[in-house]
């Protein structure tokens, strides 16, 4: 996964194509790996995607770190 920006809110990354915007079972998804760098880098953060990109589309996503930045993007006029 390449990162494009990261700091204690949000991280920006680039979401290969056909690889799944939602948590899948077979650990498969986009949600998968920011939620593998944060545990490999000792961060106390969850990946919770602020936007999606169908299967067969790749680019950039972007991710809060916690509930709470991802409650306060979401009332923000950025992501409406």
């Amino acid at each position: 996964m390449e990162i494009l920006y990261d700091d204690k809110h949000i991280t920006v990354c680039i979401k290969d194509t056909y690889l799944l915007s939602e948590k899948s079972e077979n650990g498969k998804d986009i949600i998968t790996v920011p939620d593998d760098y944060y545990k490999s880098g000792s961060q106390d953060a969850s990946a919770y995607p602020l936007n999606r990109l169908d299967h067969g589309v790749g680019g950039v996503m972007v991710f809060a770190k916690t509930h709470e930045a991802a409650a306060n993007m979401a009332q923000s006029s950025v992501i409406r």
